[in-house]
């Protein structure tokens, strides 16, 4: 748990957050539907790689049993909460559940599981644990490089590629090697970021305007898929940081608008909640789409508008119906295993 709120981090989160919901419209969401792809899981590492400045255990099996405690419980609740709901839509056959439940203990391997987006949840605490030991390196700048070196091994040498599909790692852990280094990142440059936030000049809003500016045309250019950057190379290795700088650069725009909006308090609520919208997506998406059948009502997203209005109901039904039921559901199943493991 962290020791305090940050206002731009909740914002930031609730942007990436709805930026998965949309994304999963796939192409009904239009130019929308390729550009979050272009961000929206790095921003998250990233973020959670910020938030770990807020941790104060130095000890690589207390992190570990804590990222146990935040992430991989609340991984497997999801996913029997969603195979219940799956068992009763589809009336599945016993063998079918068998096959599910494996699934589930092989750490929701990306693209295995029907509830697809919990796979980030078992990938970001592969992160997390292999962050930790990244962590004991002395130099921040070690750090990094390591973690750019294990991006290079999973572009270049891990087969299949971790961004392609079949995946067959347990826990994600091929990509972890793939988006380890936007945690790191966000756990180096964090201290920086909150110093240029926090100084009290007339120059820091200046700065931070000219940034801000500078990567929203950036991004404007790329949501209609031009680069102004343009690298073009026939190097592999050139061309593997193509997808990585488009990324940064989205990622600084977001923090910045996040700070500008640090304000907006019903924002950053459902930033607060992103963990559950993440584990409640496939729940929501169900139970809307069972309640206009019931009306004999079909969902049709027929242009990028209609599938922004229908992932802002997916959500706010989300976070404001689901959330406050299935937390305290969570925590209690938490609780109760720390009593166990911890008694």
């Amino acid at each position: 748990m962290e020791k305090k709120r940050n206002a731009w981090l909740d914002v930031a989160r609730a942007i990436g957050i709805f930026a998965i919901y949309l994304g999963h419209s796939n192409e009904s969401a239009g130019l929308s539907f390729q550009f979050v792809y272009r961000f929206h899981l790095p921003l998250f590492f990233f973020l959670s790689g910020c938030t770990e400045n807020f941790n104060k255990e130095s000890r690589i099996g207390r992190k570990i049993l804590k990222n146990v405690y935040s992430l991989l419980i609340p991984a497997f609740f999801f996913a029997f909460l969603s195979l219940i709901i799956y068992v009763i839509e589809y009336n599945s056959t016993l063998e079918n559940i068998k096959l599910l439940l494996v699934t589930i203990a092989k750490g929701l391997i990306r693209n295995t599981y029907f509830a697809s987006t919990l796979w980030f949840l078992t990938c970001l605490f592969s992160i997390k644990c292999f962050g930790a030991i990244i962590q004991k390196a002395k130099y921040k700048g070690l750090m990094l490089l390591i973690a750019f070196g294990s991006y290079f091994i999973a572009e270049f040498i891990i087969m299949p590629n971790p961004t392609g599909v079949p995946h067959s790692w347990y826990y994600n852990l091929d990509s972890a090697f793939y988006y380890i280094h936007y945690y790191i990142a966000g756990f180096v440059f964090f201290p920086y970021i909150e110093k240029i936030f926090q100084l009290d000049k007339r120059w820091k809003q200046f700065f931070i305007w000219v940034i801000g500016i500078g990567t929203f045309i950036y991004s404007a250019f790329l949501f209609f898929g031009i680069d102004i950057i343009n690298i073009q190379s026939s190097n592999e290795g050139v061309m593997s940081v193509v997808p990585v700088y488009r990324a940064y650069l989205i990622i600084v725009f977001v923090v910045v608008m996040a700070y500008v909006f640090r304000k907006a308090d019903r924002v950053a609520f459902v930033g607060r909640n992103s963990l559950y919208l993440c584990g409640n997506e496939y729940i929501i998406k169900t139970l809307v789409i069972c309640f206009f059948d019931m009306l004999g009502l079909t969902i049709t997203l027929f242009n990028p508008l209609a599938a922004y209005i229908y992932t802002t109901v997916l959500v706010l039904g989300a976070n404001y119906i689901l959330t406050p039921v299935v937390k305290p559901m969570l925590n209690t199943v938490t609780g109760k295993i720390k009593s166990i493991i911890c008694p």
